[in-house]
């Protein structure tokens, strides 16, 4: 990221399209061609993973399956697997927001018809393609035992060699169960294909994607239930302690997302393979990657798991800067940036000078009581990534909308200085101008990369915020129509890429 660009963040399941979910489909490539023509360099999603416990892609089954629900089924029927018929009940006229259990339903049905019409040299293909991807026969057996069991956790599944994940079992537990089991390995297949062929031509208009992983992985999962020795789990599948942050400015409680802890020196043992595996596939997914509570490499909070917040939790030292040290030999190219937020400490920040990877800004952080932090823009250094908002925060205009008296003033003062314009006094118009001087801000600071969520980009309000942390249910549904993507600016947007030096080829 030695160049000045500028990205858009936009999960791929809120793009427009016939289905419930958006997905891989042409209005992918419209809206990656839009950001090419506006002079964008980036375009940031979510995890592709399979959607857990509040359809939040963050808490995902396996933390190396794709989500199946972005596959294009229109594809499938010049493929001869599919007919215009077969797709009727997958199709829906609320197209508003994403509707995932809809889309589970009909979207899945569609899928084991076009796995049906496969001939065998469509066999072939994807059983060839299951070959050469290490992870995708746990994924396909913990799918099928998940379905088996109606949905209940690993931990609770009757066999106990199945929920020790005994080899020999687990090969007999796939002839038993082939069809499907190959129908998991098929989707994995029809997900990959589409999005290599997605990424080319994106990647062929100037766009480079970022993916973004968290660092932790779900309790019920392929990657725990395969891979047991290398989580803090006791000889009865119990957790030893549980992952969180501790209490800070925003949360006497701290965080108990309650996922299994690594055990790091499991990991080390096997010369960190199981990561090694993780990141080599992001990098083929992807070109540039996010990885979500970076800081839990230097040091994480453990949280004992019988606990009910994360105050009782403390500090343990994570695998540090060997672990880096081992990736770097092993990749020969490793772009990646770190999600620093959070509480700052004079070793985290020293870890990431050491391990050399940019970190992030937000400037929604920026105006609060303190007189100067590093989220305020002048402060910025050109080797960090910058946002107006990620995908846990609410547009500029809802956030500016509920700050106090006096955080709006410091933010006139800071964006708008000296101007009283009547447009700037009118308290309908107010949040929208406000919004549109701090843009204009971003893309003039000295940050290499700048991200803007399309809501910011359309000076949306609250009803359009992605995701509110903590919140069980109501996230992650926002979706965009046609006619508001084709809403955007790219006149002005291209125009301040130009002029801010934001347009060129961007290079890792």
């Amino acid at each position: 990221m030695d160049q000045r660009a500028s990205g858009v963040l936009l999960h791929i399941s809120s793009l427009p399209g016939p289905f419930s979910v958006g997905g891989f489909g042409p209005e992918a490539r419209a809206f990656g061609q839009s950001l090419s023509e506006a002079g964008f360099r980036y375009w940031q999603v979510l995890p592709f993973t399979i959607p857990g416990v509040g359809n939040s892609p963050y808490l995902s089954r396996s933390a190396f399956a794709g989500n199946p629900l972005f596959i294009d089924l229109r594809e499938l029927i010049q493929r001869g697997w599919l007919t215009e018929a077969s797709l009727s009940e997958a199709k829906t006229d609320i197209l508003k927001t994403v509707d995932y259990e809809y889309a589970e339903r009909t979207h899945r049905k569609v899928l084991r018809i076009a796995f049906s019409s496969l001939s065998e040299k469509d066999k072939n293909d994807f059983r060839r393609f299951a070959r050469h991807r290490s992870w995708l026969s746990d994924y396909a057996a913990f799918s099928v035992a998940l379905d088996l069991y109606e949905g209940i956790t690993w931990r609770e599944w009757p066999d106990l060699d199945l929920r020790s994940h005994n080899e020999e079992f687990i090969n007999e537990f796939i002839l038993d169960h082939q069809d499907d089991y190959d129908y998991y390995c098929f989707e994995q297949f029809l997900f990959h294909e589409q999005w290599q062929a997605l990424k080319r031509d994106l990647n062929d208009m100037g766009i480079l994607i970022i993916g973004d992983i968290p660092i932790y992985v779900s309790e019920n999962s392929a990657d725990v239930w395969g891979h047991r020795s290398l989580f803090q789990i006791d000889e009865d599948f119990k957790l030893k302690a549980v992952a969180g942050v501790p209490p800070d400015y925003f949360s006497s409680e701290g965080q108990l997302w309650g996922n299994p802890l690594y055990d790091w020196g499991a990991h080390e043992s096997e010369d960190f393979k199981w990561w090694t595996e993780r990141l080599s596939w992001q990098f083929e997914l992807y070109d540039l990657i996010r990885i979500d509570h970076f800081r839990a490499f230097s040091s994480y909070w453990s949280v004992p798991p019988d606990q009910k917040t994360a105050v009782m939790g403390h500090w343990v030292n994570g695998p540090g800067l060997k672990f880096f040290q081992r990736m770097r030999k092993k990749f020969d190219r490793f772009p990646i940036f770190a999600e620093d937020l959070g509480e700052e400490t004079q070793d985290l920040h020293q870890f990431l000078e050491d391990v050399g990877f940019p970190g992030m800004r937000v400037v929604q952080f920026a105006f609060d009581a303190e007189l100067d932090n590093k989220h305020r823009p002048h402060n910025y250094p050109s080797d960090c990534v910058v946002y107006s908002g990620t995908h846990d925060n609410d547009t500029l205009a809802g956030w500016y909308d509920k700050l106090s008296d006096h955080s709006k003033k410091l933010l006139r003062d800071y964006s708008l200085p000296g101007n009283v314009a009547a447009e700037f006094q009118n308290p309908e118009k107010l949040a929208e101008n406000v919004t549109e001087a701090l843009l204009a801000i971003l893309w003039r600071c000295h940050a290499n990369l700048l991200v803007v969520p399309v809501q910011d980009l359309l000076r949306m309000g609250s009803e359009r915020r992605m995701n509110i942390p903590g919140t069980p249910s109501g996230n992650w549904k926002v979706r965009f129509s046609q006619t508001e993507l084709a809403s955007l600016d790219i006149e002005k947007l291209s125009l301040w890429n130009a002029c801010f030096a934001r347009v060129g080829r961007s290079s890792l």
